[in-house]
Formats: C-alpha cells, sequence, structure tokens
C-alpha cells in the first residue's frame, strides 16, 4: 500500500456542512459542550441536544428559533413593563405633578388652543423631564392609554388657573 494517499473525511478543508456530524465530530463538539457547560453554568443536557440536531444547518435553525423567541418574549416582557408604568400610581402622580407645572407656566397661551394635542407633543419632546421610557412613546396604544392619563387632574387645574 504504498504511495496510497488516505484522506481525513472529518478534516475542515473537507466538511459539507449539509452531512449530519460523524460520531467522531459529535464526540468532540459534547467534549466541548462539556467544558462550555462547566465555564457558562449552561446545563450540559442543553448543548447536548444542540450537538445531537445532526448538521450545522440544523443548529442554526436552532439557534435562529432560539433567537427569535427569546426577542419575542424580551418585547412581551417590556410591554407588561410599560403598562404596569402606565396603570401605576407613582407614575400618575408624577405626570400630573409635571402637568400642573407645564399649565402653570408662562407660556400658558400656548395650551389654550388644541391644549390635548399641545400637551401630548410637549410630553413626546420632553418626555425625559416626565421620565417616559422612549417605547412608551412608540407604542400606539401606550401612547393612548398615556393620554387618556394626563388630563383629567390636570384639566381642573388648568381651568381654576384660567378663572
Amino acid at each position: 500500500m504504498a504511495g496510497v494517499h488516505c484522506r481525513r473525511s472529518d478534516s475542515i478543508d473537507e466538511y459539507d456542512m449539509t452531512q449530519s456530524l460523524s460520531p467522531s465530530q459529535t464526540k468532540k463538539l459534547k467534549l466541548y459542550a462539556d467544558e462550555v457547560a462547566e465555564r457558562t453554568g449552561c446545563p450540559w443536557e442543553v448543548l447536548h441536544d444542540f450537538v445531537d440536531a445532526g448538521s450545522v444547518f440544523h443548529m442554526l435553525i436552532d439557534l435562529k428559533a432560539n433567537s427569535f423567541i427569546r426577542i419575542d418574549e424580551q418585547e412581551k416582557a417590556t410591554l407588561v413593563d410599560l403598562k404596569e408604568l402606565i396603570d401605576s400610581k407613582d407614575f400618575r402622580s408624577a405626570l400630573q405633578t409635571h402637568m400642573t407645572a407645564c399649565l402653570l407656566s408662562p407660556n400658558l397661551t400656548a395650551y389654550v388652543d388644541d391644549t390635548h394635542t399641545n400637551i401630548m407633543e410637549f410630553i413626546k419632546n420632553h418626555r425625559e423631564v416626565f421620565k417616559i421610557p422612549a417605547a412608551l412613546i412608540d407604542d400606539v396604544e401606550l401612547l393612548t392609554q398615556l393620554s387618556k392619563i394626563h388630563l383629567y387632574p390636570s384639566e381642573q387645574k388648568k381651568t381654576s388657573a384660567l378663572l
């Protein structure tokens, strides 16, 4: 068998990503997964299941699906947090205090016509004064809910200030 050159099928240059992992590749990846699990605290079972997905493309699809799920869960959690913020008494109280200060400012005539629209524009443009997260302004439903909060107590103060 002199002169016969055998090529290793699992070398990086020869690896076809559409093929399933070979048993030796799977074993090497699982050993590495064990090291990563120990270092990061991630359960090794999760990493082994990922390796058992088969090919690199299957792994990439798993990654994309998990990324999508995580982003979706984060967006839902953020929305819940913003709704809780809008419904909190502290937020309403602080908003009403800031609105009173705005309505008693020297520029009161600017608020007389289209009061609601002008106040909402002021809140959007100066959200840091009202300590309102940008995500709350970006969400139409939450912005509508916000617009219903600020006028009720403030309208009474504005009316009495005008008299």
